[in-house]
């Protein structure tokens, strides 16, 4: 299921879901602006996402990082359209074999494997006959994480950089410091809007930034006092963010509050004992 939105003249949102049982499983968002398109989705809806782009002129894919439900369609879109593929150079391996990812059962299920597309290593700007984006290094999602930051209109093309809400669960390959630094340093930056690979749309990014670094912040410094208090990983899971255990099941383990817990105690450039 495709569902496409004008945002401004020049950036419309397409939003992708494998539907079962007449419900959206999990959202994830792509965007044309101004002849690029930002993402590609999930395997699942690569069929129906080229067919929605039929009448919109592209010149370039830019992929915001080597996750699956967000190359899913760049195979297809090469072999019909002859478009360049634009990633970090840490995710073309990835866009070419898509089975290094390892994915496990839900992800096979929501997403699906994308077919292997060729890419080529970004640079720090990337534009088409009608407009630009800067090339914005936002880690800790996963270390080949870019943003794309259109300077026209002040908003931000941001991926899975930043998620809504309060994290009580952690991917376990996720770098939780990073993503504090990513999130300061898109705070820094004179943005507007954030568009997200969910499709959420974010103003006044600014604010719930700030909001987003001291949770994260306050939940890391409490994390290393229970850890201090002679605690290990798994008693201060409990302790600080219980009801995970849904979450756990469906993804077998891949997200759970211990992953969370044990990112805040890897702390860069201190060796903090797992006990």
């Amino acid at each position: 299921m495709i569902r496409a939105r004008e945002l401004a003249e020049g950036v419309t949102q397409f939003t992708m879901a494998r539907r079962v049982a007449g419900r959206d499983l999990y959202r994830v968002a792509a965007y044309v602006v101004d002849g690029i398109l930002v993402d590609t989705g999930m395997a699942h809806t690569a069929r129906e996402l080229v067919e929605a782009l039929g009448t919109y002129e592209i010149d370039a894919i830019v992929n915001t990082h080597a996750h699956e439900d967000h190359f899913g369609a760049n195979r297809v879109l090469q072999e019909e359209r002859d478009l360049p593929v634009l990633a970090h150079a840490l995710a073309l391996p990835v866009l070419a074999d898509p089975r290094r990812l390892k994915l496990h059962l839900y992800q096979r299920f929501f997403f699906g494997y994308p077919a292997p597309s060729k890419g080529e290593e970004i640079g720090e700007v990337v534009g088409s006959a009608r407009g630009t984006f800067r090339v914005v290094p936002t880690p800790g999602h996963s270390p080949d994480h870019l943003s794309f930051l259109d300077e026209s209109r002040g908003w931000i093309f941001c991926g899975d950089a930043y998620i809504g809400g309060r994290e009580r669960v952690l991917r376990e390959d996720y770098d939780v410091w990073q993503m504090i630094a990513t999130y300061e340093r898109l705070r820094r930056l004179d943005i507007e809007k954030m568009c997200t690979g969910s499709g959420a749309i974010v103003d006044h990014p600014r604010e719930r930034l700030g909001k987003k670094i001291a949770y994260l912040r306050g939940m890391g410094e409490r994390v290393m006092e229970l850890h201090r208090e002679g605690l290990n990983p798994k008693q201060i899971a409990r302790r600080l963010f219980p009801g995970d255990r849904l979450v756990r099941w469906v993804t077998t383990g891949h997200f759970s509050a211990l992953n969370l817990v044990e990112a805040f105690l890897h702390v860069p450039g201190i060796q903090v004992s797992m006990m």
